[in-house]
């Protein structure tokens, strides 16, 4: 492989990088330039070969902390820069993103293989003085020089790896001179009387190498020169050939293990914990922030801007103020921690009616309920109180010795209420699926997309329960008034209900409207934010990405990992590569065996539900029961010799022909006693008498089984087989540049099977007539992810046809999936 050398110590170690990868740094510094990497401040947070980002001649570098020096007037981080060879000094360092850790050192330590130096001895003998070679391990300056002005001189270097280690690679040097002239450094410096082969001795040279490392980086006199003097003299020849396949690949010694330098632990309760967090404290400000906004709206007074300051200062500087804020941000939190459970675990379908009001009579639902009519209530009395307005009271004190009661707040308060149990019954009971969004984009572009939108939305949601309430109020509001009265024992202002009112309902019920669509946005945002879950695991606490595929426990992480796989088989290469390499010692690709294994899984378990789901939706064809019949002769028939040819078993005889003899066929019906009949006659009497009485009592109505249920659960988790099913599909398309082990080649017919019978499962749904599209609609949830779900799958399979079609041939496919592949997705599609 052709290489740079951009370290050589001397002959026993020396880095090397291969031309290709040398394309992978300007990736890595787009990577890091986008992401904003945040400075490292405290030292103390760093430990030893922490892998960071630093910022060198205008280039973002991945770099391993190897010490840190302080003195009075400043601090020096010294970095090994795994991915240039080389050591540097630098003031700072910065978080590298986790993607980049998992991606292997670009520069790879090695050695000349079997030789050690050759150190001269001056000897004294009977004929005088006399030179004399000795095999040494010791460095010495001279073989470096040498080697150092063979390889500077090469146009082109080689490197011949003959066997590796954990931590080396070992072969011989091959420099390429002009005219395709090629020498072996290791048989050149033989030549020269520096080097001499001895295996045994080089067998003792590993303890060493550490050791040299850190004196000649120490003590060399360009170690603090800039990366750009550097590789202008070692790459001043080199031509960069994009078009080279091995440009394409990370490195050719697998990575030993690329989680080491992630020392905090990646569970799935970490993933929850951080998610859910963010969410609720981003809930709770946003609730303290619409009140603070709303307080600086309503006091506006642009003809005396210092009394407006005054009345906000004052505002909250009361007590009241702060004690209505508390109370009301616990009990925006306590409901924030009960809705988290409806967004993070399964999502129960009910099978009866019954069960589906089990389920909404719940203690859940009931706590939930409460929770945000309560909050409804208490959002409009804390503003009121806020503000100072007339209304802030309920009574006020009309007589001496007795309170009236204030209908427009009394109107308010109780308008609140029901928004709250409109809001929980209409909205959401009703959308409690994440939607994941189509493009991952940052926090703060999300919010701002989306909050002009959601208070609008609020503002057109928030009229239905007003115009409701106000038609119950006109009804029925008197006698409300007066039940109210009556227990507290209060009498009615002479204020009247002022049509204000109506329009301040309208107002606060926006706000509230306002106020819970954004604690389920920040949910959503949140919990839908994609992450890169480990390849490789690096202890019993790490939760790798194939073993998130399979958590049916937790949907929203296996919606997460299911998202990541599809992500990294379309953009990130380094990640690709962990499924392209073996494990060493062994040679075993675990990392793809495992990843194989969950997927397939996946697609089984999805494709056995939808298959119960289809069964049980379409009828089945009623068979009628012939009556016996009795034949005294068969039909004839004659066939040539050639018919019992195995050779031709799948062709049809064309010399065959059926004889029929004009023969009758009688048809006879046994005899049948008439208590059997009578039986027989009885228990359908019975039997329909029972199915009337179910009927009619509704014990079918309640307990019958929805045959919509499973169906309506197999499409609530059809985004995981779109991500899935695409994810897999282009990791196998990838492979033909980037398996250079064929570890994908052996599974390539179990996941175009597990496609294929996908297919056939999900092609059945256009029977059942619940996702019709004039039944259904256009906008129905569930005939939209099953267009979805199947347009993925058929997509995945023509990828795969489209890239892996001339090679069917040698798969060992079966005859059906290849003439499905074939019927259904090449002549389709080409068509």
């Amino acid at each position: 492989m052709e290489v740079i050398i951009p370290s050589f110590i001397n002959a026993h170690l020396f880095w090397i990088i291969e031309k290709g990868d040398i394309l992978l740094r300007s990736a890595m510094h787009r990577t890091m330039s986008t992401r904003h990497c945040k400075i490292v401040k405290d030292p103390s947070e760093l430990y030893e070969n922490q892998m960071v980002a630093v910022h060198i001649d205008d280039v973002w570098i991945r770099a391993l902390v190897e010490d840190v020096v302080t003195t009075q007037t400043d601090r020096k981080f010294l970095c090994w820069l795994p991915d240039y060879g080389v050591m540097r000094s630098v003031c700072s360092v910065f978080q590298i993103p986790e993607a980049l850790k998992e991606c292997p050192p670009l520069a790879k330590q090695a050695s000349l293989i079997n030789v050690v130096n050759l150190a001269t001895d001056l000897l004294l003998g009977d004929n005088g003085y006399e030179l004399k070679l000795k095999k040494t391990v010791a460095d010495i300056e001279g073989v470096r020089q040498v080697a150092l002005d063979y390889i500077g001189g090469a146009e082109k270097i080689l490197f011949d790896v003959q066997s590796e280690d954990r931590f080396n690679l070992y072969g011989d040097i091959i420099c390429v001179y002009p005219e395709n002239c090629k020498k072996s450094l290791t048989e050149a410096l033989k030549d020269d009387k520096l080097l001499a082969e001895d295996e045994k001795m080089f067998e003792t040279i590993d303890a060493q190498r550490r050791q040299l490392k850190d004196i000649y980086f120490q003590h060399s006199p360009n170690w603090q020169q800039s990366l750009g003097t550097v590789e202008k003299k070692k790459l001043a020849k080199i031509i960069f050939n994009q078009n080279k396949t091995t440009a394409m690949l990370i490195m050719q010694q697998p990575p030993t293990n690329p989680n080491l330098f992630t020392p905090q632990t990646f569970s799935y309760k970490d993933i929850l914990v951080r998610k859910l967090v963010r969410a609720v404290a981003c809930s709770v400000f946003s609730q303290i922030a619409i009140l603070l906004i709303y307080v600086l709206v309503a006091n506006v007074n642009f003809l005396h801007p210092l009394e407006w300051l005054t009345s906000i200062l004052n505002t909250f500087t009361y007590v009241s103020t702060w004690l209505f804020v508390i109370i009301f941000s616990f009990i925006i939190f306590a409901q924030c921690l009960i809705c988290a459970k409806d967004y993070v675990f399964m999502t129960s379908y009910s099978s009866t009616r019954f069960q589906q009001l089990l389920h909404i009579f719940s203690l859940h639902n009931f706590i939930l309920l409460c929770l945000h009519v309560i909050i409804g209530g208490a959002f409009t009395w804390q503003i009121l109180v806020v503000i100072d307005s007339s209304s802030k009271s309920l009574t006020v004190k009309c007589k001496i010795d007795k309170s009236c009661l204030v209908e427009d707040t009394f109107f308010l308060i109780v308008g609140s209420f029901w928004t709250g149990l409109y809001f929980f019954l209409k909205v959401y009971i009703s959308t409690k699926q994440l939607v994941f969004p189509v493009v991952q984009q940052r926090k703060f572009l999300r919010v701002r997309s989306n909050v002009s939108g959601l208070f609008t939305e609020s503002m057109v949601m928030s009229a239905w329960p007003t115009l409701y309430f106000a038609m119950f109020y006109y009804i029925w509001g008197q006698s409300m008034e007066n039940y109210f009265m009556v227990v507290f024992n209060l009498d009615r202002a002479p204020h009247e209900n002022s049509i204000l009112a109506y329009v301040y309902l309208w107002w606060f019920s926006t706000l509230y409207f306002f106020s819970m669509n954004l604690m389920r946005f920040f949910f959503s945002m949140f919990l839908t934010e994609a992450i890169q879950f480990p390849i490789v695991k690096d202890n019993i606490n790490t939760l790798t990405l194939q073993e998130a595929l399979v958590m049916n426990n937790l949907p929203i992480v296996q919606n997460l990992a299911c998202l990541d796989l599809y992500l990294l088989s379309q953009w990130s290469l380094m990640r690709r590569q962990l499924f392209f390499t073996l494990s060493q010692p062994g040679g075993h690709p675990h990392n793809w065996n495992t990843l194989i294994e969950s997927v397939v899984k996946l697609f089984t378990e999805y494709t056995d539900v939808l298959r119960k789901s289809v069964e049980t939706t379409l009828p089945s064809d009623k068979i009628k029961k012939q009556p016996e019949t009795i034949t005294p002769f068969s039909p004839i028939t004659l066939q040539s010799p050639l018919a019992q040819n195995i050779k031709y078993r799948n062709l049809r005889n064309m010399s065959a022909y059926n004889d029929y003899l004009d023969v009758v066929n009688v048809s006879h019906e046994g005899s049948i006693s008439a208590v059997e009949t009578m039986k027989k006659n009885l228990d359908n009497t019975i039997n329909k008498l029972v199915s009337f009485m179910k009927i009619f009592f509704g014990i079918n109505f309640l307990f019958g089984e929805l045959p919509q249920a499973n169906i309506q659960k197999c499409l609530g988790n059809g985004q995981l087989i779109v991500w899935a099913s695409q994810g897999i599909s282009e990791l196998t398309v990838a492979s033909l540049s980037e398996d250079k082990y064929g570890i994908v080649q052996k599974d390539m017919p179990i996941i175009i099977t597990s496609l294929v019978q996908l297919k056939q499962h999900l092609d059945k749904l256009n029977k059942v007539p619940a996702l019709s599209r004039k039944v259904a609609g256009l906008q129905d949830f569930n005939y939209k992810m099953k267009n979805a779900v199947t347009a993925a799958v058929k997509h995945s399979l023509f990828n795969i046809c489209l890239n892996f079609g001339q090679y069917f041939n040698d798969l060992p496919l079966s005859k059906d999936v290849v003439q499905y592949l074939y019927v259904n997705v090449m002549l389709k599609n080409s068509s």
